[in-house]
C-alpha cells in the first residue's frame, strides 16, 4: 500500500519544570497514500485544497507532529482514526499548507 513516509514524534520533556530539556524526536517509518481533497462552497467553487495522507501505523500520530513526504517536512494539522470494527487500523492526517 502506498509509499514510505517518515513520522516525527516530538521528544519528551525531561528535567525540572523550570528548565525542561526536550529529548531527541522519535522517527517512525510508515506507508502512506497521498491525496489532495478539494473543499467546495455551496455554489460548487473550490475554496481550498487540503492535502491528506492515509497511513497504517503501529503508533498513534498526533496533531503537531511532523511528517516527511517525498523529501519535504509538513506539520500535521488534524488526525482522524479510521476504525473498522472498532480498532484503529488507519489514520487520516490532514497536513498544514
Amino acid at each position: 500500500m502506498g509509499f514510505a513516509v517518515t513520522l516525527e514524534e516530538p521528544g519528551a520533556e525531561m528535567g525540572p519544570a523550570s528548565d525542561p530539556i526536550l529529548a531527541d524526536p522519535v522517527l517512525h517509518s510508515v506507508k502512506a497514500i497521498d491525496r489532495a481533497i478539494r473543499v467546495r462552497d455551496a455554489g460548487g467553487l473550490v475554496v481550498r485544497t487540503v492535502r491528506t495522507l492515509t497511513i497504517a501505523a503501529d503508533v498513534t500520530p498526533a496533531k503537531g507532529w511532523r511528517v516527511q513526504v517525498r523529501g519535504t517536512w509538513c506539520r500535521v494539522a488534524e488526525v482522524k482514526p479510521l476504525a473498522p470494527g472498532g480498532n484503529d487500523l488507519l489514520f487520516r492526517l490532514e497536513l498544514e499548507a
